[in-house]
Order: structure tokens, then C-alpha cells, then sequence
């Protein structure tokens, strides 16, 4: 198991944008690492080298294999490539790795995603130990580009081709000539549920990408009548430098947003501004955020409800048809969104992927008509894979479940945490520490009668760790 971020997500930009801004940074690496132990079981073998990784609860019979002096490469696969550059199998870890896969040629390697430099390490790793072959739980690399946002709109140089086609039309009647020149159409032959938006490549002249970046808005504001857009970087990951609310009635923002994005780099969507539901559990507002979800293969029942803090993910709430009924959510969206995630399924062969949704409305030409779209599309293991986990470890708990990510001030004391878990833990309502990054991040795992009372306890706990 070598569970740590990849370059996929850009997660070292997302950090180090933090660092530049004097924001707290929140170490994506270190705990993608360290939360991975929770799905390791006993034999398996774990490939880590930070020290809360080192010092996390891990299951009786896993063994840990440490990686020395390598944890100035933010990227595991990065650190794990340069013991195999420099020391081949005469590397003390690619021995251990290489000992422990020929001793049992069946082993499945379970990455957190298969990026390229993992997908290089593992066909050198095939090599090394003669095997030939190498079993991986994991997408079928071909789609890893479904990690970009970038697949779900049309580029701004593709939208402005159809101005004869859209020209006085009918929202709907423009998302759906726009979303047919979009790479998700093309690759799937049918088209997804989504909202107006546009992706802008990055360009090696500023002035080209700034240029797209303002078309992009306009496009926006005109052909949809919107007031408001989204900025969002297409490789990213835990909503890192995503924009909200951004007003499309001037340029001087929009060229401001444009000059950051384009010296950070990477390929920009620039969509629709959501305006979601809101439901209050536990005295916290919940947005309509829905998710859906595969694992090993199979679709999960039922959907999960996001915890956010601003754009970022902060945990997952279990939601079935009757929660989400209870919720005073419509029926008929649920069923939608199912099905939507079903298709994607079977259309693209997924092993393990999440898909997260917007519900709620986006105003302009669509007014206040409820809306129910694909955001985010992620063929990896995703953090909601943690709360699917816990409730396949507890079957009895049924659907009242919940996973939090803990804010900063409660997470200075792993025993703390640890105690107050044991404290709320019974038999008929269990609750587990998941991982724990002391000072930056941890998350924890609730149940109740309920999967809103179960979230409810969640965030009780993070109170009861913050005073």
C-alpha cells in the first residue's frame, strides 16, 4: 500500500499558494499518508516516511516500511523513483519491496492514484523481482485525464465556434451545444448533466491566456445572462484555489484572477456560480454537495453529503433516499443523480472513483430553476472512500454514519483525540480515529440512529477537542 498525493491534484501548488498567502497550509502529502494506514489490514505492508504516519494507529499484523531521508520530495512516487535511480535493488526499501512481492507473487499494490511516475515504479518493480506482472488496484491509467475539470466544458476557443448555433437561445438549449464540444462528450459518446462554464488552457504568452480568461467571463455574462462565476484550477484536489462569487460586471478582477492563475499554471475552469441549499445539522450549514461513489468495482448505495470549510472537503455524511427525503431535498434529484453516477459506471469501467454533484441554483437565463449537475469527476480513492470504510467494518450501524475533518485547534493531541473517541465508542454506536496529523488535520468516524445525528456527534467531538 503506498498511499500519497499525487501530482494529479497539484496538491504541492495548493500548499504552497497557502504559504505565499500566510494561510495555514495543510500538508496534503503528509496526511493522504498517513489516513492510508486506516485501510491497510493485517499482513499488508505500508510505504510511508512522515513521522505522524510513523506514530498512527494501524491495524494488529501490518508492517511499515519506512523511506529514510526522502521526505523532502513532496511526492511519495517522486521519493520511492530516486531509491530506485540510485540504488536499484540494492536500496534497502526497494529490497524490502522487492523481497516481499516475490515472496508472494500474487500481491495487489494499492496506490492512492496510478499517476505516471507510479505507473513507472511498478513496471520497473515488475522487472526487478522477474515476476513480469504486477496486479494494481486501481483505474485503468487511460483515465487519469478524468481527474482534469477541464473534461466537463468546452474550451473558450470551441464555445465561440458555435455563436451561429446558441445566438438568442434558451439556456438549456446553450449548455447542451456547449457541453457537446466538451472532451467528457466526445469521450463518451453522451452527455453528462453540467453547468455553463469554460475551460481556459493554460498558454505560454500571459497575454493569449488573460485574453481566453476574459472571453471566458463574457461568454458567461452574455450568452447565459449570469452575474457571478467560479474560478477553479482543472488539476487540483480538496477544493484547493478554487474562487467562489467572482462578479462578471467588470474586467479589473477578472484580469487580476487571470494574471494569479496564469503564474501559477495549468489549465483554468472558469463556470457558473452555484448558489446551493443549505441544511443545518448540528448547528452547521451543510451544502447540497452530494457525492456518489465506486469502490472495488462496485457502485456504493446511497449518496454522501460534503462537510465543507469555505471550498475545502471537511467529511462526508452517509445519505440515503430517506435521509435525503428527511432532508426536504426532492426524490426525483436523488433518483438523477443515481442514475447519473450509474451511467458513468458502466460507461467507463471504474474501479474505484467519486463524483461530486451540485444541487441548487445558478440564476441568469436559468432563474431559479433547481439544478443537479457533475462538478468534479475523481477515478481514485477519494477521502468519502474512509467513511464507506467505517461502515463496511460496522454493518450493523446501517446508514447512520459520518466522517469529519477536524479543524486545526482540535487536533494538537492525538491522545486527546484517541480518548474522546474511546469515550463516545459502544458497540451499538461505534466510533473510530481515522488519522491524526497533531497540529494540521485529523479525522474521526461517527455513527447514530441517523446519519444526521451522526454527524451532529461529529461535530460535538471537534467542540468538545477545541476548548
Amino acid at each position: 500500500m503506498v498511499h500519497s498525493t499525487t501530482p494529479f491534484a497539484r496538491s504541492f501548488e495548493t500548499d504552497l499558494t497557502a504559504m505565499v498567502e500566510g494561510r495555514a497550509v495543510s500538508d496534503l502529502t503528509t496526511y493522504v499518508e498517513t489516513r492510508g494506514l486506516y485501510l491497510a489490514r493485517s499482513g499488508d505492508l505500508v510505504v510511508g516516511r512522515t513521522r505522524p504516519w510513523r506514530r498512527a494507529v494501524a491495524a494488529r499484523g501490518v508492517q511499515r516500511l519506512a523511506l529514510p531521508d526522502t521526505d523532502y520530495y513532496y511526492y511519495m512516487s517522486h521519493a520511492l523513483l530516486r531509491c530506485a535511480v540510485d540504488g536499484g535493488d540494492r536500496d534497502p526499501v526497494m529490497r524490502q519491496i522487492i523481497g516481499f512481492l516475490r515472496e508472494r507473487p500474487s500481491t495487489v499494490v494499492c496506490p492512492y492514484d496510478f499517476e505516471p511516475e507510479f505507473q513507472l515504479l511498478v513496471s520497473w518493480l515488475a522487472q526487478a523481482t522477474g515476476i513480469g506482472r504486477i496486479r494494481v488496484d486501481a483505474n485503468d491509467s487511460r483515465l487519469g485525464m478524468w481527474n482534469g475539470k477541464r473534461m466537463l466544458h468546452p474550451t473558450v476557443e470551441s464555445a465561440l465556434c458555435l455563436n451561429g448555433q446558441v445566438a438568442n437561445q434558451a439556456g438549456p438549449v446553450i449548455l447542451e451545444q456547449e457541453h457537446r464540444a466538451s472532451e467528457a462528450f466526445q469521450a463518451l459518446g453522451a452527455a453528462l448533466p453540467v453547468i455553463p462554464g469554460y475551460t481556459v488552457p493554460w498558454q505560454e504568452k500571459r497575454c493569449d491566456f488573460n485574453r481566453d480568461f476574459l472571453r471566458a467571463g463574457t461568454l458567461l455574462n452574455e450568452r447565459y445572462e449570469l452575474s457571478h462565476a467560479c474560478l477553479k484550477p482543472s488539476d487540483g484536489g480538496n477544493g484547493g484555489r478554487i474562487i467562489p462569487s467572482i462578479g462578471l460586471d467588470g474586467t479589473r478582477r477578472l484580469e487580476e484572477l487571470a494574471t494569479n492563475a496564469w503564474k501559477m499554471g495549468g489549465d483554468q475552469v472558469l463556470e457558473a456560480h452555484v448558489s446551493y441549499f443549505e441544511r443545518k445539522i448540528g448547528g452547521e450549514q451543510v451544502l447540497t454537495t452530494p457525492s456518489a461513489h465506486v469502490r472495488s468495482g462496485k457502485l456504493l448505495d446511497g449518496l454522501t453529503l460534503q462537510f465543507m470549510r469555505g471550498t475545502s472537503w471537511k467529511g462526508n455524511i452517509f445519505v440515503g433516499a430517506a435521509d435525503w427525503g428527511s432532508l426536504g431535498l426532492e426524490k426525483s434529484v436523488y433518483t438523477r443523480l443515481r442514475k447519473t453516477m450509474t451511467d458513468l459506471h458502466q460507461r467507463l469501467g471504474l474501479l474505484h472513483c467519486g463524483v461530486d454533484f451540485a444541487v441548487g441554483t445558478v440564476g441568469g437565463k436559468f432563474g431559479d430553476t433547481n439544478v443537479a449537475a457533475v462538478q468534479d469527476i475523481n477515478p481514485k480513492v477519494t477521502g468519502a472512500l474512509f467513511l464507506r470504510e467505517f461502515m463496511a467494518r460496522y454493518p450493523t450501524i446501517g446508514v447512520g454514519a459520518a466522517t469529519r475533518v477536524l479543524i486545526p485547534d482540535a487536533t494538537a493531541n492525538a491522545e486527546k483525540i484517541r480518548s474522546l473517541v474511546s469515550k463516545f465508542s459502544t458497540a451499538e454506536q461505534p466510533c473510530e480515529e481515522i488519522a491524526v496529523v497533531p497540529g494540521r488535520w485529523a479525522m474521526i468516524a461517527t455513527s447514530g440512529q441517523t446519519s444526521v445525528r451522526a454527524g451532529a456527534q461529529a461535530l460535538t467531538m471537534e467542540r468538545m477537542l477545541a476548548m
